[in-house]
């Protein structure tokens, strides 16, 4: 099965674009931070998990219903504003079937991401935006019901991209996140809205 890596004109520039980003908050938060206090060393790092759901687009929604994901999530300041970030997650889908409903689609995607996230307030408290970029593997099962039938399994790893917003306050948060993943060329990208707890500062 052809697995089309890091072939995608858009991501390249996408990503080029928020490491500019990220790159331009950084220094600038370095000039801020000499006339501002000193980082905090409370809540340098912090362990949580978020559940919520997943809505596939593009080429995606060939293959997968409504999603339901959980986040394992790690987070460490490394400015006044700004964090590395790094989560481990899982979407299962609801399966889908064609037009003739003669075959049924069922398919989960397992990401793994690190990127940063850069606090419009404090670290931890309030608005922030983020990006990260790492590896995604989806499966999916087949199944057909009409001669001949049978059942195929398939599976694709590929570049994942993670722009995404959210907000966090004591210990919960809630995220906004859109995962752009590529399947044979074709954008299938999933829109995720999770809600999260800190369970480890």
């Amino acid at each position: 099965m052809k697995c089309s890596v890091f072939t995608s004109v858009h991501r390249v520039i996408l990503t080029r674009i928020a490491l500019s980003l990220f790159t331009y908050i950084m220094l600038s938060n370095d000039v801020h931070a000499q006339t501002t206090e000193p980082v905090s060393t409370n809540k340098l790092f912090v362990v949580g998990a978020s559940a919520g759901i997943g809505v596939p687009t593009g080429y995606m929604q060939n293959i997968a219903g409504i999603g339901f994901t959980g986040t394992i999530d790690a987070e460490h300041q490394i400015k006044n504003k700004i964090s590395f970030d790094a989560s481990l997650g899982y979407i299962y889908f609801t399966e889908v079937s064609d037009v003739s409903h003669t075959t049924i689609l069922k398919s989960s995607l397992l990401p793994v991401t690190a990127g940063l996230r850069y606090y419009f307030k404090d670290f931890r408290d309030g608005l922030f935006i983020g990006f990260g970029i790492g590896g995604a593997n989806l499966k999916w099962k087949e199944t057909r019901l009409l001669a001949p039938t049978g059942v195929s399994y398939y599976s694709e790893t590929n570049l994942v991209l993670t722009p995404h917003i959210g907000f966090v306050k004591n210990r919960l948060s809630i995220d906004a996140k859109l995962a752009l993943y590529q399947i044979f060329e074709y954008n299938a990208n999933v829109g995720i809205i999770t809600c999260g707890y800190a369970f480890l500062e």
